[in-house]
């Protein structure tokens, strides 16, 4: 998915930290392919301006640049590597962030080590058809920082996680980003400052009256209470780091211990210093309490949630051929007690092709998916070689779920880790959450093609990610 509305608030000075450690060149495109930014500030290089001062040569690197822009996404690569009209090898490599493309980075104006691949004789052919005085040229060249192929790799690294972190913590924003999402990020990227209603106006360019009554309609909440929700998370996660109390509360935005304290045993149902004790004891630490629901005067119904079993709740991988070798990931369980305390129907959506093959050796299904937390569960037994309706992508076993639940499949939600998921959910109107484990990264890159028409309500890390977030978003909480 393409993000056309950036605001690349502070990217510039990041850009300028890496030139600055890996003297490096390096330029900033969006998602449309224009050129936003540059480090150094100065712009190319003395050799390459040289170069560029001419029309025809200037003309060859724009068009080197597009086409490589463009050979990236078409050859779906995580990294590009190609030779500018210059003969200087450089690199594209595109950013993205939950599946979302943010643009790309190019770096390079480099000398290779490497004496056969230093792209000698195309400068030397630039050289004679356009006159340049070449032992000057060469000088300019020579000035160029060497660089091996390996760590240009791995500056490409560095630059896919600078750019998550950008996005993560403010320096890149999102116009087309729903109020809610932006108030979301707001928060957990500012927690830790003095910051309130106001101050979130202001940078998000809205009214208080229009934040307030956004936060109230979407989450049935307020700013001070999602900001508290954020900083008790967060005490929690220092304590359970082994911070003191005073070291949590100062860490995480609270401006006095005892105001903290009297927040944490509002939301966690004890005090820091009982957590603390708790956590010396390794008692379960899931409670009763406003942080994972809100306290509400009558029951609120909650959008089915519809689970992919295989790479989505444990072992997805291909070796994978008997339902005995299942085992389900770390997290699964905790994220399963999460949603069933937050009140969402669980319903589990499989395709079982052993059953078909005879492989499934008497598995019992049913006593794992009751074990598990599931309210039901709705399997495909056939093979891909049968012919059946049930089978994913198709949707026969949301349907089946939804004629024996009455489901408001548009306001349900179809989880899972492969395109197959996606499309059954798409097809059948549900939400759709991606999660990354199994096939996910599969799923968001070489067969991004088979689910293209859809596009992902969330890409969640693991399936406890998109519990929190499921929670967050319908009982407005932060688990």
């Amino acid at each position: 998915m393409l993000i056309q509305n950036l605001i690349y608030s502070q990217l510039s000075d990041l850009l300028e930290d890496f030139y600055k450690v890996t003297k490096i060149r390096i330029s900033f495109w969006n998602s449309e392919g224009v050129k936003c930014l540059m480090a150094p500030a100065d712009g190319n290089s003395d050799f390459c301006n040289a170069l560029r001062k001419i029309p025809d040569i200037e003309a060859l690197c724009q068009k080197c640049d597009r086409d490589a822009l463009k050979n990236v996404l078409k050859k779906e690569a995580s990294l590009y590597q190609f030779r500018c009209s210059a003969g200087l090898v450089e690199y594209v490599i595109p950013a993205y962030y939950s599946g979302n493309l943010l643009g790309y980075f190019m770096f390079g104006q480099v000398r290779n080590p490497n004496k056969q691949e230093d792209g000698s004789i195309e400068r030397l052919a630039l050289y004679r058809e356009y006159h340049f005085d070449a032992e000057y040229m060469d000088a300019l060249y020579m000035r160029l920082p060497t660089v091996e192929e390996s760590a240009m790799i791995s500056a490409g690294r560095m630059l896919v996680a600078l750019t998550r972190y950008a996005y993560q913590n403010g320096h890149i924003w999102d116009q087309t980003l729903p109020l809610i999402q932006k108030v979301e990020r707001y928060i957990q990227t500012n927690f830790m400052y003095p910051i309130g209603i106001d101050t979130a106006c202001t940078a998000l360019h809205v009214s208080r009256s229009t934040l307030s009554h956004t936060i109230q309609r979407e989450m049935c909440s307020t700013f001070t209470s999602l900001l508290k929700r954020q900083r008790a998370q967060n005490v929690r996660k220092c304590l359970q780091n082994g911070q003191t109390i005073a070291e949590a509360a100062y860490n995480s935005g609270f401006q006095s211990v005892n105001y903290m304290t009297r927040v944490f045993k509002e939301l966690i149902d004890m005090s820091p210093s009982q957590y603390q004790q708790a956590l010396r004891q390794d008692e379960p630490l899931l409670r009763e309490n406003a942080l994972y629901a809100e306290q509400t005067e009558g029951p609120v119904k909650m959008p089915a949630l519809l689970i992919d079993r295989d790479g989505t709740m444990g072992d997805g991988s291909y070796q994978m051929r008997t339902p005995q070798e299942y085992a389900p990931f770390p997290n699964t369980r905790e994220a399963f007690k999460l949603l069933r305390h937050a009140g969402f129907p669980i319903y589990i959506i499989t395709n079982q092709s052993c059953i078909a093959r005879g492989l499934d050796g008497g598995y019992d299904f049913a006593a794992e998916f009751y074990d598990i937390g599931a309210d039901d569960w709705f399997i495909c037994p056939h093979d891909s070689q049968d012919i059946c309706d049930c089978r994913k992508p198709l949707t026969g076993l949301i349907d089946q779920a939804q004629a024996k639940y009455a489901l408001d499949l548009h306001n349900a939600y179809t989880i899972g880790d492969r395109w197959s998921d996606m499309v059954a959910g798409g097809r059948a109107g549900t939400k759709l959450i991606l999660v990354l484990t199994g096939r996910g990264e599969e799923a968001m890159s070489v067969d991004r093609a088979m689910w293209s028409a859809y596009t992902p309500d969330y890409v969640a890390q693991d399936l406890l990610d998109a519990a929190i977030w499921l929670i967050k978003r319908h009982n407005g909480v932060v688990a």
